[in-house]
């Protein structure tokens, strides 16, 4: 199911133009922009319910389940390049340490390893 939303953006545009005395004058004017889109409602549950874990790891790091720390994970990181074995790695876009390396412990997340993403997440978003 999809809802539709509508956007307004507004623009302040320098427009030059002639008055009534024929004198090339500009001012600015405000255009308003209407923009149409489609959201599924699906996407916006997800996106809760992604804020809703990672509120949750700043919390309590030592109580996340590692499927919930794998969904944050695949959000912000993309798919895993690696999944086999114990361990789960995503590639990060900024060098130095462009990985983040999680995997399970009897099937909770290890609270270190949700710190480090707590903080790839932070720094992810400050880019």
């Amino acid at each position: 199911m999809a809802i539709s939303v509508s956007i307004y953006a507004n623009s302040w545009i320098l427009a030059s133009h002639y008055d009534s005395s024929e004198t090339l004058t500009n001012s600015l004017v405000l255009y308003r922009r209407v923009f149409y889109t489609s959201i599924d409602i699906d996407t916006i549950n997800h996106m809760a319910s992604i804020d809703k874990i990672v509120a949750k790891m700043g919390n309590n790091p030592a109580g996340i389940k590692f499927s919930d720390l794998c969904k944050v994970c695949d959000h912000y990181f993309g798919e895993a390049r690696q999944t086999s074995g114990s361990h789960r790695v995503y590639k990060t876009p900024w060098q130095g340490d462009p990985f983040v390396n999680i995997q399970s412990k009897k099937g909770m997340g290890k609270p270190y390893q949700v710190k480090q993403v707590l903080a790839a997440i932070q720094k992810l978003e400050s880019m």
